[in-house]
């Protein structure tokens, strides 16, 4: 059964006021319940998620840079550090008001999973689109709700992350086919081209860890256009077929 599907499932057989999600490869931290339950009781809020941090199962590549450790379900370099509302947090560490997630009819089961050849993602960040525009709330995100997510070695192969990435821009074609928003993608796409890059340029005229900056740059650069290529792949699919 499908990621999405089995979601929507629990969260249809849940009695609970509040349905949380995790991952079967993620180990909630003890106090995980407890902070996201503070974002209810103390900001009225109709959706809450967490940090994701790596739990790592092999030792960590010198290139892969932190800017996009969302490629591995882990929270990235340059997301937010402090209580605030965001678009979305990861499916693993996200928790809904069960009245909100069932009148939004639960994730669109047709924004991830394996479709073919096709690795399509973006459930949570669908739905959560769909419950701003329907309640005018975001999600209420707490980086104290920790949830750690176990890296296999598969993951951090380089083929696998640019095709991961590929279909990550993929997805965000898809997403606006849906009427979706990417304007979180763009800011990060900003943040990449004025602040990493020139940061890690920076550090590498100034002798700074040279090798291991010279291989992100590197690594920031092809996963970057990995993503573009997806992202107007997916473009060119919509004028195909609108």
């Amino acid at each position: 059964m499908g990621l999405l599907i089995s979601r929507n499932r629990g969260g249809k057989l849940a009695k609970g006021d509040i349905i949380a999600f995790i991952d079967d490869d993620a180990v909630a931290h003890e106090n995980w319940i407890s902070e996201l339950v503070k974002m209810y009781e103390n900001y009225n809020a109709i959706a809450a998620g967490g940090k994701m941090e790596p739990l790592w199962l092999v030792k960590k590549p010198v290139w892969f840079p932190e800017e996009f450790y969302w490629l591995i379900g882990v929270t990235y370099a340059g997301f937010p550090d402090k209580i605030c509302k965001v678009r979305n947090t990861f499916g693993s560490n996200l928790s809904f008001r069960r009245d909100v997630f069932l009148s939004l009819e639960g994730f669109n089961v047709e924004m991830g999973g394996i479709k073919g050849k096709k690795m399509l993602q973006g459930g949570e960040t669908d739905l959560c689109i769909r419950m701003y525009r329907k309640f005018g709330k975001k999600v209420m995100y707490n980086p104290n709700a920790i949830v750690y997510h176990k890296i296999f070695e598969r993951r951090t192969k380089p083929g696998f992350l640019i095709r991961r990435s590929f279909w990550q821009g993929y997805s965000k074609a898809v997403m606006e086919k849906l009427g979706g928003q990417t304007g979180e993608e763009s800011n990060f796409l900003k943040c990449l081209l004025f602040n990493s890059i020139p940061h890690r340029i920076k550090k590498i005229v100034k002798g700074e860890e040279i090798t291991s900056n010279f291989l992100k740059l590197l690594a920031i650069s092809g996963l970057t256009a990995s993503v573009g290529l997806g992202y107007f792949y997916g473009r060119f699919l919509k004028t195909l077929n609108p």
